[in-house]
């Protein structure tokens, strides 16, 4: 019965660009310790994959944001397309209603006078 929304796209792009870049940087490191060419050129494939996955997600999030924004700009042109609600109109009160509310005024009315005439040296 909950309404459970699928992951984002971004998390599974951020996978791209987090793996390849820990790899190089995993690689980098092992590079500076062996002193090893072959750890370098495996290094700089990983950072060269690592900035082509984050190009490909840069632009991916950048198509979702201009079409989310396509989709805000559809609906507020519908949205104001459509005819404003007429003002609610309270429904006329009828004479028996008329009359509870006369009752009950005038109650509020002699209680106020009531408690002015009681308090009226004290505040």
């Amino acid at each position: 019965m909950t309404d459970q929304t699928p992951a984002p796209r971004s998390s599974n792009g951020n996978l791209w660009v987090i793996v390849p870049f820990v790899l190089a940087v995993i690689g980098t490191v092992v590079m500076l310790f062996t002193n090893s060419a072959n750890a370098l050129k495996v290094a700089l494939i990983f950072a060269l994959w690592a900035g082509a996955a984050g190009i490909m997600v840069a632009d991916r999030t950048r198509r979702d944001r201009d079409r989310a924004a396509a989709e805000l700009a559809e609906a507020r042109r519908q949205l104001e397309s459509q005819p404003a609600p007429a003002p609610a109109q309270p429904a006329p009160l009828s004479d028996a209603d008329m009359a509870v509310i006369r009752e009950l005024q005038e109650e509020l009315t002699a209680g106020e006078l009531w408690a002015y005439s009681k308090y009226e040296g004290t505040i």
